[in-house]
């Protein structure tokens, strides 16, 4: 983790409906990530002062490039839907603890925004092992989806599931997965807790790796603002919290508490 830095944005486009694609050029933040990591981006609106975690979706080295996806969730993110290429924007990162990549055969399932951190895994994924068997599932709304053909591109075989039935299999990441048996290799997840949760009682057999979507305030563990339940056979409730940013985003599955009030 470096210093705040400023960096320059070369790209910000909207790929579907509220959705938006940002490349930045930031090259001393760039060549510390690594997969599943995020970056905070602040707004520069002393009103919205807080920053914003991203996710990583892709990485560029070489470049110094970093890609992030984003969807418009509340002022901040409108603040950055209203960027330009050229204009600059304050950067603090990598921050959280990311995948950590295992051999073999591996399966990626993302739903909604949860989506763009698994890319540069698979690009890892590839990297490490060029024959590696990769299967992605991923879940959409509906039709209007995004990063599809990029997947393709990595993952031996792409598995698409709306909520809607518009493209691939009628219904959520879970029950495609349910329809073809469950999963029998490491897998890799991030979306809302309801997958989540629903995908770790599908993974009894096999190591899964989730990366949470929590709130996040500080993004550096310092407001305790995105606790996560975990368990803890020695506490005197069997579990304790820990910060999702810090120790985290990404968990073993296992070791996380999911209970049915979760959202």
């Amino acid at each position: 983790m470096i210093d705040v830095e400023k960096a320059i944005i070369l790209e910000n486009t909207e790929l579907i409906h509220d959705v938006y694609r940002m490349r930045i050029n930031s090259p001393e933040i760039a060549e510390l990530c690594k997969p599943g990591q995020f970056v905070n981006l602040y707004t520069g609106d002393a009103s919205s002062i807080l920053p914003r975690p991203i996710s990583i979706c892709r990485l560029d080295k070489k470049l110094g490039v970093i890609t992030l996806l984003y969807r418009i969730e509340g002022k901040g993110t409108r603040i950055f839907a209203g960027l330009k290429a050229d204009d600059s924007i304050r950067v603090f990162g990598p921050l959280g603890n990311g995948f950590k990549v295992q051999n073999g055969t591996a399966v990626l399932i993302g739903g909604g925004i949860g989506i763009p951190p698994l890319l540069e895994l698979a690009a890892d994924l590839r990297r490490t092992d060029p024959d590696r068997i990769i299967t992605a599932y991923l879940g959409y709304r509906d039709k209007n989806i995004f990063l599809a053909d990029e997947f393709n591109e990595l993952c031996s075989n792409v598995e698409i599931a709306t909520d809607d039935g518009s493209i691939g299999f009628h219904g959520n990441t879970c029950d495609l997965i349910k329809s073809q048996g469950g999963i029998s290799a490491t897998a890799y997840a991030c979306g809302p807790i309801p997958m989540l949760r629903g995908l770790s009682k599908l993974a009894q057999n096999s190591k899964l790796f989730l990366s949470l979507e929590e709130r996040m305030g500080c993004g550096f563990g310092a407001c305790v603002g995105c606790a996560v339940k975990t368990a803890n056979t020695a506490a005197e409730q069997g579990f304790h919290y820990k910060r999702c940013c810090m120790d985290g985003p990404v968990f073993i599955a296992d070791d996380l508490v999911f209970e049915d009030g979760d959202r």
